[in-house]
């Protein structure tokens, strides 16, 4: 109900403006006679007791006045209500649309209150703010990615996400101390982690080391959020600022009395705010480009020094000392493979390490080692102290953290190695191997450069060389007619003077050279071809104004299949052209000589010999006359073919040689003994003046014939007019050379024939002279074994008479004392006669070694071998040397000469004695000789094997020990004839083989016999 009368009160105004004015002053007048009606009439009535009209009018007029003054202030009060109803409306939409404005604002506040909580749990930097005891009150979502909960570290110290050594360096309370009574500047402000500054004093740029949480229950390793996994701390990034607030108590206007800018009189420092963000990977990106940097900047240096002109190992050792600049390492090598035999490493460079490894180490197998393993296995290999190379413990004695090891490879072929030694306390890192195999990779490649540039000097010195070498005039042009190279060939060629060859110009080149060619025209336009044409090549041949006859041939020259020029090749071709012409005729001339050496191999006459010859040397030396003369066996000239060399004289015809002047010539060769050429009678020695007095001949050439550089003969041609040469002294010396054979063959045909008459008379003698010595041979070879065996029968005597000497002594001590009875005599005579019986064997084996073996019988080898050692035992005991004899199977028997086996065996235990006594000289008195014998059997085969220790042959002399008389012994002590007469009976007489080879410190000889059973 209420609320009924509280809308009618509020709804009377509204009605009320409603009305106009008109509508309004009736209401009032009608109110104002109601009024009257309903209070002045009551009243009249009440006080007069009837109704007064003047009291009616005047309450008329007082109600009308009354109601108008009511009306008036009606009207104002309208008229203001009005007004305030107006205002009204216009704050009530001001109200609303501030009401609206303030909506939308709490909207778009919580709108980006919710987009700001969004970011600041998405975005992946660690956003903290933190109260004035370095409390945290607020902190994003990602901090999980430490293994941290926000709300668990709300409300405890920063110091809870790092180490107590960050704390230090970065808290205020720490920090400040140390900077206390310190004008610092602002650019050297201290970066703080609770920093309580604002505007351009923040901190930014702070690294921090946080720590990341290893606890299983925060979902570390497995939440999404984690992206620290597998570290333990990380290196961060603080940009912090301090948060200060003011209230209204403490606030003042900029203008006192007004509405002016209201500012704090002091700020309440509240906390700090900042962001963290992770710089792990930027710190590492950072590092590995600082890394990056410093390596480029060694190898820049490396290959600034790789440009040094130096050699090679001089530049590896400037290059290992910068890398040895790199932290850890304390010395190097620097290895190359031998060139040579490719098996081994050669150092060539080294720094920082100590002499002893430098000594044993300037070689090194490959595979051997830990420098040979890592060449051959083409990858770094890092060594520690429990290397299993014996080299390698050597090496960490002077070094107990070990070595990197890094090949250095061209085209995966090894040509060196880098060896560094690590630093005591530093850790192996693998980016250590890295940058040495990257340091590996350019000196690989500085060392290929290097090789290809001495390859390339070498090459381009070759071609100078070449070039300089070879007897043809070479110049090379470009495309733009520019002198390129040539030779001094060349220039001695066309004598081309040095200020022409300095302008490089071709065509000034060829300006000079052209009047010196006979056809110039020629020439130039063949050049002019050729220019026309890059891709031909040209060969011709042109003559000089001077007569010499040159090549030319002319080819592009090429790079790739692009033509850059042209080289051109002149050749002095002017001998060449006179031997075509000698060869010519030095071809007819080899025809002619063919034809008279078949005419000469007929069996003819010396006399017809002299006419063919002589013929023949007319014909091709265009000769009217000449002679040949011939030294007979009892040294008598002969002028031989003399009837045909005749002149006409006065229609005459007469001789051309009469005996004085035969002999005047040939006293003169045999003094000069070299062929004589007269083309006029002033040159005619004087001995011969006379001749040519006579004569109507002009020209003369004389040319001895000598066999084994005795003169047999001479050739003499002779004519009128014109000229004898060089050509025609050289067909003459040809010819006389076939007929010097042609005597030589006629001579020997005679002795031949003489020979065959007395031929078989000369073969007897050969045979019984060949028959002698081979018995005298076997008679020496006799006396030496029987030499030999005298000794052994001394040897195996001595102890028998040694024995019966001291037997024949005690007798007589014994009669002497008178101990002698018959039973000491009769004891004394059995032991006397059993050395006599020894002696007595022995001297029959003696007997039965050198009676010869008439026929082949069946023997046993093993038993002839144990007779011979029976005879020489006793020797070979004295000189410390044993005997071993192995049989292996039952008894072999062989069909031969016992008696002359058993010399073959003495010959070679015998040698093998004075091998190990000469040894024993050589090395030491104490030395052991043995000689092991062995028999076997195998395929129907008796084999003896003496084997010695005694040094072996000589390698030398081994192919030469079976030949007669040859001996590596002194001159005493060696025939050299034992080995030849082993090998003949046991080869040419029993058809066995005998051989002999070196084996270790002795020789070895074996024996192969056809081998029979023992029953036949």
């Amino acid at each position: 109900m209420r609320n009924f009368f509280y809308k009618v009160i509020c709804s009377v105004p509204n009605k009320i403006r409603r009305l106009d004015m008109a509508s309004l002053l009736v209401v009032l007048v009608l109110a104002s006679i109601l009024f009257t009606e309903l209070i002045v009439v009551p009243l009249s009535f009440l006080f007069r007791g009837r109704l007064d009209v003047d009291y009616l009018i005047t309450g008329a007029i007082t109600a009308f006045f009354v109601s108008l003054v009511v009306l008036s202030l009606v009207i104002y009060l309208l008229k203001l209500l009005r007004h305030s109803d107006e205002l009204l409306k216009v704050k009530t939409v001001e109200l609303k649309q501030l009401n609206d404005e303030l909506t939308s604002r709490a909207y778009m506040l919580q709108l980006s209150e919710n987009n700001y909580k969004v970011i600041f749990n998405t975005i992946p930097d660690i956003i903290y703010e933190i109260d004035v005891n370095g409390n945290f009150i607020f902190i994003n979502t990602s901090i999980k990615r430490l293994g941290y909960e926000p709300e668990k570290l709300i409300g405890r110290h920063f110091s809870e996400i790092m180490t107590p050594e960050e704390v230090d360096k970065v808290s205020r309370d720490k920090v400040l101390k140390s900077y206390y009574g310190k004008n610092i500047g602002k650019e050297k402000s201290p970066k703080l982690f609770d920093e309580r500054r604002t505007g351009d004093r923040i901190t930014v740029g702070l690294e921090v080391t946080l720590q990341v949480r290893k606890d299983e229950q925060t979902n570390v390793g497995n939440s999404d959020m984690n992206l620290c996994a597998g570290r333990s701390v990380i290196v961060a990034e603080v940009n912090s600022s301090g948060v200060y607030h003011f209230s209204h108590n403490s606030c003042n206007s900029e203008f006192a009395g007004t509405f002016g800018i209201i500012k704090p009189k002091q700020l309440t420092y509240k906390g700090s705010v900042g962001v963290i963000r992770d710089i792990t990977d930027r710190k590492q990106v950072e590092e590995m480009l600082e890394y990056n940097y410093y390596v480029q900047t060694i190898i820049s240096s490396i290959l600034k020094k790789s440009f040094i002109p130096v050699s090679l190992n001089e530049q590896l050792e400037k290059i290992l000392e910068m890398v040895l600049s790199y932290e850890g390492l304390a010395g190097g090598i620097i290895y190359l493979v031998d060139d040579y035999s490719g098996d081994s490493l050669v150092m060539v460079a080294h720094r920082g390490i100590h002499g002893n490894i430098v000594e044993k180490c300037k070689t090194v197998p490959i595979g051997k080692c830990i420098c040979g393993a890592c060449a051959f296995l083409k990858k770094p290999v890092c060594s520690s102290n429990d290397s299993f190379y014996e080299e390698d413990i050597f090496c960490l004695k002077y070094n107990t953290n070990g070595n990197y090891c890094v090949p250095l490879l061209s085209e995966k072929h090894t040509i060196g190695l880098m060896n560094f030694f690590i630093k005591e306390r530093h850790d192996k890192e693998e980016r250590d191997v890295l940058f040495l195999s990257t340091i590996a990779t350019t000196l690989s490649n500085i060392i290929e450069r290097k090789r290809g540039e001495d390859t390339l000097s070498l090459s381009n010195s070759l071609l100078k060389a070449t070039l300089d070498s070879t007897t043809d005039g070479i110049l090379v042009v470009n495309n733009t007619g520019k002198i390129d190279r040539f030779n001094q060939q060349f220039v001695d060629m066309w004598d081309v003077p040095e200020y022409i060859l300095q302008q490089r110009n071709e065509r000034r080149v060829f300006d000079y050279i052209l009047p010196k060619i006979k056809d110039s025209q020629y020439f130039i336009s063949k050049v002019l071809e050729l220019y026309n044409n890059p891709e031909a090549e040209s060969f011709d041949t042109f003559e000089r104004v001077d007569g010499r006859s040159l090549e030319r041939y002319s080819k592009p020259q090429r790079m790739g299949y692009q033509i850059i020029g042209r080289v051109w090749s002149f050749r002095d071709v002017t001998q060449r052209k006179l031997m075509e012409f000698e060869i010519i005729r030095g071809k007819e001339l080899n025809e002619k000589m063919a034809e008279l050496a078949t005419e000469l191999l007929q069996s003819i006459s010396i006399e017809e010999i002299s006419d063919i010859v002589l013929d023949c040397a007319r014909h091709l030396t265009g000769s009217v006359c000449g002679f040949i003369c011939y030294v007979t066996t009892d040294d008598n000239v002969v002028l031989l073919a003399n009837s045909r060399c005749v002149c006409r004289r006065n229609d005459e015809t007469t001789p051309l040689l009469g005996q004085e002047e035969l002999y005047a010539i040939w006293n003169c060769m045999l003094n000069k003994k070299t062929p004589l050429v007269i083309n006029s009678p002033k040159e005619m020695p004087k001995c011969l003046q006379s001749f040519f007095e006579t004569k109507p001949c002009q020209r003369i050439i004389v040319v001895p014939s000598s066999i084994d550089r005795k003169m047999i003969g001479l050739i003499s041609l002779m004519d009128v007019g014109g000229k004898y040469t060089d050509n025609d002294v050289e067909t003459i010396e040809r010819i006389s050379a076939l007929y010097a054979m042609a005597i030589q063959r006629k001579r020997i045909e005679d002795e031949l024939q003489e020979l065959n008459a007395t031929l078989e008379k000369r073969v007897l003698m050969e045979i019984e002279n060949r028959r002698q010595k081979e018995q005298m041979m076997i008679q020496q070879a006799k006396l030496a074994a029987m030499g030999e065996m005298i000794g052994s029968i001394a040897h195996q005597w001595r102890q028998p008479l040694n024995f019966l000497s001291a037997m024949l002594i005690d007798l007589k001590d014994a009669y002497n004392y008178g101990e002698l009875d018959a039973e000491y005599f009769a004891d004394s005579a059995r032991q006397a006669e059993v050395q006599m019986q020894f002696m007595s064997k022995t001297i029959d084996d003696f007997s039965n070694f050198f009676k010869p073996s008439k026929e082949k019988v069946l023997f046993n080898v093993g038993e002839s071998i144990s007779d011979v050692i029976f005879l020489v035992s006793q020797q070979l005991k004295n000189n410390n040397i044993l005997i071993n004899i192995k049989l292996n199977g039952q008894s072999l028997f062989v069909y031969g000469y016992p008696n002359e086996f058993k010399q073959v065996l003495v010959n070679i235990i015998n040698n093998s004695k004075d091998a190990i006594l000469e040894c024993r000289n050589k090395l030491d008195n104490d030395f052991v000789g043995n000689i092991d014998i062995e028999i076997y059997s195998q395929n129907s085969t008796v084999t003896i094997s003496i084997a010695d220790n005694g040094g072996g042959f000589v390698r030398d002399a081994l192919d030469r020990m079976f030949e007669p008389y040859f001996s590596t012994k002194e001159e005493s002590k060696g025939t050299g004839i034992g080995l030849y007469m082993s090998k003949v009976i046991i080869e040419d007489n029993m058809n066995g083989k005998l051989s002999i080879r070196n084996i270790d410190n002795g020789a070895f000889v074996i024996i192969e016999l056809e081998g029979v059973t023992s029953n036949g």
